[in-house]
């Protein structure tokens, strides 16, 4: 009887063990499908983005940005034509806004992209600086 008991403990520890490992597989895929339809999502909005600046639809490209940050703060690229929307609609200041913004999120994108845009926004919206000599 005790050797009994003793087997159907062993028996329930594997059943415990089987059922934990199927939760785990469950979980990483569930978690690999997110990112990859985060990533499906990412893509679609940057070909869009992309396709909108190509074609001078600045406005759209506005909306576009806000929406998707709107469902991602995190998202540099949104930020990225953010600035980009506003900057060749010559609104500076909220071009700035969104790539400093960017460069808090993302802040790689500063020496490689958008360094030479926040020069420039600074430039027209100060003038050029005269030296007294």
């Amino acid at each position: 009887m005790a050797e009994d008991i003793e087997q159907i403990k062993w028996m329930l520890y594997g059943v415990y063990l089987i059922l934990f490992m199927l939760g785990g597989v469950m979980f990483f895929n569930y978690r690999l499908n997110t990112n990859r339809i985060n990533s499906s999502f990412r893509e679609d909005f940057f070909n869009e983005a992309q396709k909108l600046d190509d074609t001078g639809q600045l406005r759209e490209l506005q909306v576009l940005a806000e929406a998707r940050l709107s469902e991602n703060k995190s998202d540099s690229f949104a930020y990225y034509y953010l600035g980009i929307s506003h900057f060749k609609q010559k609104q500076y200041s909220r071009a700035l806004k969104a790539f400093t913004d960017l460069q808090s999120v993302d802040p790689a994108w500063e020496k490689a992209v958008i360094q030479q845009y926040i020069d420039e926004i600074k430039l027209q919206m100060n003038g050029p600086q005269r030296t007294v000599p």
